[in-house]
């Protein structure tokens, strides 16, 4: 197995190496870990794995990711950093009465932020930010600026209620 990665050389050298200690299918799971550990505690001070948008994936594939991610063993200073959003995940990891996704979501997570939703105020600057760009080349008599905003005030206005909103 082979990594290919667009990561400075060190990194894709460390990748390299954990492919090879994989590959030897002869060493049980403790001395592939231990190999796993040393490769990583030599060639990195910290890796960081993103996994962002994971609130956007269907439920069975939140479900497999999350079982994917709670097999992996504790690497040293190899740390997982989830973007999703909570309740969304917790749904998806809802599988029984006796536990539920928030309970299985505590097992897997050691750490959690909430990020407060920007004000509307801020969400309507950034909306309109993104339709001037659009429209600023549009000739005046295409673009009724009282009628866009009995559009906008009617019929938008409720939905933009986070930035992904706005930009997806």
């Amino acid at each position: 197995a082979k990594v290919v990665s667009e990561t400075p050389l060190p990194y894709a050298q460390a990748g390299n190496a954990v492919a090879r200690i994989f590959d030897d299918k002869q060493k049980d799971t403790s001395d592939l870990k231990e190999e796993v550990e040393h490769t990583l505690r030599q060639k990195h001070p910290r890796i960081v794995v993103t996994i962002d948008d994971i609130d956007r994936l269907a439920a069975d594939d939140i479900k497999k990711l999350f079982r994917t991610i709670k097999a992996f063993p504790d690497f040293t200073n190899v740390v997982y950093f989830l973007v999703l959003d909570k309740e969304v995940v917790i749904n998806a990891l809802s599988e029984t009465p006796e536990e539920t996704g928030e309970a299985y979501l505590e097992k897997v997570v050691q750490f959690t932020f909430d990020l407060p939703l920007p004000d509307k105020t801020s969400l309507r600057g950034l909306l309109f930010e993104k339709l001037n760009r659009v429209l600023d080349d549009a000739p005046d008599q295409l673009f009724e600026q009282k009628r866009w905003g009995n559009v906008y005030l009617q019929g938008i206005d409720p939905f933009i209620t986070n930035p992904r909103k706005v930009v997806h």
